[in-house]
């Protein structure tokens, strides 16, 4: 029986982004990233997850929480 998984757990969003555990709870309670909180765990819907990640994964929300003077731009060799 081949059961297609339908969510995913904080750490697996984490290191999708690369970023830390405590930085997607973040996006999450701000709104960056669509998840819910069943119990004392938030999970987040794969489909919804996937059309985010789709749209840009909110790039400019997050892109607004890093001050311009941490953003390093690259340099072309």
């Amino acid at each position: 029986m081949d059961v297609e998984r339908r969510v995913y757990f904080v750490s697996e969003v984490a290191e999708i982004l690369g970023v830390s555990r405590q930085t997607v709870l973040k996006y999450i309670k701000s709104g960056i990233v669509p998840g819910l909180r069943v119990g004392g765990r938030y999970l987040i819907m794969k489909d919804e997850f996937e059309a985010f990640l789709r749209s840009g994964g909110g790039e400019n929300a997050i892109a607004e929480e890093i001050p311009a003077e941490n953003i390093i731009e690259p340099i072309s060799l």
